[in-house]
C-alpha cells in the first residue's frame, strides 16, 4: 500500500513535466510520438531528460525516469554544427528509458568534448539509457574528443555512453534491456585516459541486443600513455547478456587494452551473428581480434572480418576473428594477422581464428599474411576443443609446425577437408 501511495504522489509530478514539453509537436505516444524536428528540439530532449536526476543508487520508473513509455521521433535531418559542444541526453541517475525512432534521418555534425568528466556517467547522443529502443538513426560526422582528465574512468559511444546502471546501483520496476536497431555512426573518438569506447555503445551494465546497425568509426585514446581500456567498432564492452547480429564495422582503433571490430569485452554469455568487419586494430596488451577482444563465453556464428590485427607488444594475445572465444561456427578470417615477437610465459599466443577458443567448426582461415610470433598458429594458439570440418587455404606462419605435445596447436601444413582428426606433423 505503501508503494502504491508514493506511485500516486510522484505521477502528478511527472505528467506535469511531460506536459509541459512541447518539441515538434505529438503527445508522447506511440500513436503520436513527440516529433524532434530541429536542433533545438533535440537540446530540449536532452533539458527533458538531465532534469530528472536524482542522488539515488536505487533507480525507480516513477522517480527517475521522464522518458519511461513515451515515444520520440526524428521527423528531419538536424545539423548539429552551431552547436560546438553538444550537452548529451542523460546524467549519473537521469536515463532515457523511451523509444527513440529516427526515422531514416540522420543527425549531422554532432560534437562533444565535456569540460567536466564524471566516471560513473557516459559520453554520447545519449549518456546514459536503460530499458530504452533506439532505431532507424544515423550519426554522420559525429566526433568526441575528451582531454586527459583525473577522472578514473571515461565511457563514450556515439549512441550510447552508458547501456545501463552504474556498478553497484539496483534497477527497480523497469526491464533494463536496451535494444538497438537500424542505427550507424560515422566519426571519431579520441580520449586521453582510461575508457572504454563503441561505435555505438561505451558500456553496457545491462542486457544488450543490437541488431542490423553498422559503424564507420576511429577511436584513438592515447597508446603512448599509460592508460587503459577497451575498445570495439560497435561496443567497447559488455559486463550482462549481448548479442550482436547482423552488423557491420569499418574501424581504426588504438588501444592499451583488449578490443575488437566489433566489440572489446563481453564477459557473459551471448553471441555475434551474421556480422563481418574490416579495417586497423590495434593494441598493445591483452587480447585483439578482428570482430572480438576477449569473449571467453560468447559464441560467433556465421560471420566474417577481414581486418588488419596488429598486436603492438609481447602482452597481448591476437586473434583473427577473436582474442578470446568460447565458440566459433561458420565463420572466417582473410586479413592479416601480425604481432611482434612473443615468448613464454605469455598465456595464449595467436592464431588465425583466435588466441584462445573452444569449439571451432565449419571455419576456414586465408590471410593475407599471419605473421611476427613464435607461438602463433594457423588456426589457433591454443584450444581447448575439437576442431571440425575446418581448414587453412593459404599462407605461412611464423614458425614451423608446433608439436603436438605443445599448448600452440599449428593446423598450418595439413589436408584441411576434416580437421577432427588432424595429423600433426614433428
Amino acid at each position: 500500500m505503501k508503494n502504491f501511495f508514493i506511485t500516486w504522489l510522484i505521477m502528478p509530478m511527472m505528467l506535469s513535466n511531460i506536459m509541459a514539453q512541447t518539441f515538434g509537436g505529438g503527445s508522447g505516444t506511440a500513436a503520436s510520438p513527440y516529433l524532434i524536428s530541429t536542433q533545438a528540439h533535440l537540446q530540449e530532449l536532452a533539458t527533458f531528460v538531465n532534469a530528472d536526476s536524482v542522488s539515488s543508487q536505487t533507480i525507480t520508473v516513477c522517480s527517475s525516469h521522464n522518458t519511461f513509455g513515451l515515444y520520440f521521433e526524428l521527423s528531419n535531418d538536424i545539423d548539429m554544427s552551431a552547436v560546438a559542444n553538444f550537452d548529451p541526453i542523460g546524467t549519473e541517475y537521469s536515463y532515457f528509458a523511451g523509444n527513440f525512432d529516427g526515422k531514416g534521418h540522420t543527425i549531422k555534425n554532432l560534437s562533444i568534448s565535456p569540460i567536466a568528466i564524471n566516471s560513473l556517467c557516459g559520453n554520447g547522443l545519449f549518456a546514459q539509457a536503460m530499458g530504452a529502443n533506439i532505431s532507424n538513426l544515423n550519426l554522420e560526422d559525429f566526433h568526441m574528443e575528451i582531454p586527459l582528465t583525473s577522472a578514473s574512468a571515461i565511457w563514450a559511444g556515439g549512441l550510447v555512453g552508458i547501456a545501463g546502471i552504474p556498478w553497484g546501483d539496483t534497477a527497480v520496476g523497469v526491464n533494463p534491456l536496451l535494444c538497438i536497431t537500424n542505427c550507424y555512426v560515422q566519426g571519431t573518438i579520441t580520449i586521453d585516459g582510461t575508457t572504454t569506447a563503441g561505435g555505438l555503445v561505451g558500456f553496457a551494465t545491462s542486457p544488450i541486443t543490437i541488431s542490423n546497425c553498422a559503424s564507420h568509426i576511429t577511436i584513438d585514446t592515447a597508446v603512448s600513455t599509460s592508460a587503459r581500456g577497451t575498445a570495439g567498432g560497435i561496443i567497447g564492452r559488455a559486463e550482462e547478456y549481448c548479442i550482436i547480429e547482423d552488423s557491420y564495422a569499418r574501424v581504426d582503433i588504438a588501444i592499451n587494452g583488449s578490443t575488437g571490430g566489433l566489440a572489446g569485452y563481453c564477459s557473459k554469455e551471448g553471441y555475434v551473428r551474421h556480422c563481418f568487419s574490416l579495417g586497423v586494430v590495434y593494441t598493445t596488451k591483452n587480447y585483439i581480434g578482428g570482430l572480438m577482444g576477449n569473449g571467453s563465453s560468447m559464441i560467433i556464428e556465421e560471420c566474417g572480418s577481414i581486418a588488419t590485427i596488429i598486436g603492438g607488444s609481447k602482452s597481448c594475445s591476437p586473434g583473427g576473428l577473436c582474442g578470446s572465444v568460447s565458440k566459433v561456427q561458420s565463420s572466417y578470417f582473410t586479413g592479416t594477422l601480425s604481432s611482434i615477437q612473443l615468448s613464454l610465459p605469455v598465456i595464449s599466443g595467436g592464431g588465425g581464428i583466435a588466441a584462445i577458443a573452444g569449439r571451432i567448426k565449419n571455419s576456414y582461415v586465408a590471410p593475407q599474411a599471419i605473421s611476427g610470433s613464435t607461438h602463433i598458429g594457423s588456426f589457433v594458439g591454443r584450444s581447448y576443443d575439437s576442431i571440425i570440418h575446418s581448414f587453412f587455404l593459404r599462407g605461412k606462419t611464423a614458425d614451423s609446425v608446433i608439436k603436438p605435445n605443445s599448448p600452440y596447436i599449428d593446423l598450418q601444413g595439413y589436408n584441411m577437408l576434416d580437421m577432427l582428426n588432424p595429423t600433426f606433423v614433428n
